[in-house]
């Protein structure tokens, strides 16, 4: 037989002895040995495995056994891919058996049910508890973040710790531990208060920004075009006691500039340290922020952003 021929003999085998009453089997041939035994599991059938050389090996007193394979009354999950060949059966581009799946694939398809079906529902229903936890100065960071930035201030994705994991799929698959819904509503739980912090912050940001004034019609313009750019680099403008001169600076700390309301520009936020001094220089403010902060360069003295000799942002003059 090919190796091909051989892989799909061993998990046929499987699959036979998951659906028999049998409570032990060995099958194989020298070089290549499996003996099996199962246990009932709640609605499922746990089977256990060693592999060896000979059929002699599984009465040795010290083999381990563990769990290949879960079945349950339609469906045969192979977890040990090596005992059972995996490799081979994809690299023949053989079809497994209607009734068999790699185990691994089935906790794929549920993160996948989990991240784009059931989260965005549970995070939609969810009911904030926390809207009240935050005071006036981070509401005002959080506004701003929202509106000036990348939109990207609420994380909405999966926790570290609620993925599928492989104890979740048995759980779901020997119905001891709830259905669907009850393994991934566990899943989320893993994460403690992460998502009602997230839905909190989310509300109470809305409402602040509903009723306060956060930002300015300039930084709104600012950002926008910040964010309709994909350049590396920016060419800013600034007017400062009657002079302008201009430097270099990527978008990205431009936007930190622009979010940290009343933040000003310093020589290392800029692509060119020097350049950035001599337009300090030019202009005849301070480049660290010390002295008078009227001295200082902000967002508010920018005139005008370039991009490949294009003005992408130019300030209203009254």
């Amino acid at each position: 037989m090919s190796r091909s021929e051989v892989a799909l003999y061993k998990i046929n085998k499987l699959v036979e002895f998951c659906f028999s009453n049998e409570t032990s089997a060995t099958f194989g041939r020298s070089g290549s040995v499996i003996h099996l035994i199962k246990d009932k599991m709640g609605a499922a059938m746990y089977i256990y495995g060693e592999e060896g050389y000979n059929d002699d090996f599984y009465v040795s007193l010290d083999n381990k056994f563990q769990v290949v394979a879960i079945a349950t009354k339609e469906i045969v999950y192979i977890i040990n891919t090596y005992m059972f060949n995996r490799w081979v059966v994809e690299d023949s581009n053989k079809e497994l058996p209607d009734n068999v799946k790699w185990f691994g694939d089935f906790q794929s398809e549920l993160n996948d049910k989990l991240i784009n079906d059931f989260f965005p529902r549970y995070y939609e229903n969810l009911v904030p508890t926390r809207v009240d936890d935050f005071g006036e100065s981070t509401l005002l960071e959080f506004a701003r973040t929202k509106l000036l930035g990348n939109d990207s201030s609420i994380d909405k994705s999966i926790g570290k710790e609620s993925s599928v994991k492989s104890s979740d799929v048995a759980r779901l698959l020997t119905a001891c531990f709830g259905d669907e819904q009850t393994i991934f509503t566990g899943c989320l739980s893993r994460d403690g208060n992460l998502y009602d912090i997230r839905k909190s912050r989310e509300v109470a940001t809305e409402k602040y920004i509903n009723e306060h004034d956060a930002v300015e019609d300039y930084e709104l313009r600012i950002a926008d075009a910040i964010r309709n750019t994909e350049a590396k680099n920016l060419v800013v403008w600034f007017e400062k006691n009657g002079k302008q001169a201009s430097a270099k600076i990527a978008p990205y700390n431009l936007s930190r500039i622009l979010i940290k309301k009343n933040d000003y520009f310093c020589n290392y936020h800029f692509v060119n340290g020097e350049e950035a001094k001599r337009m300090f220089s030019e202009i005849g403010v301070e480049n660290k922020g010390w002295g008078d902060p009227k001295n200082r360069l902000t967002t508010k003295d920018i005139v005008k952003i370039m991009y490949r000799g294009k003005a992408i942002y130019q300030r209203e003059e009254a």
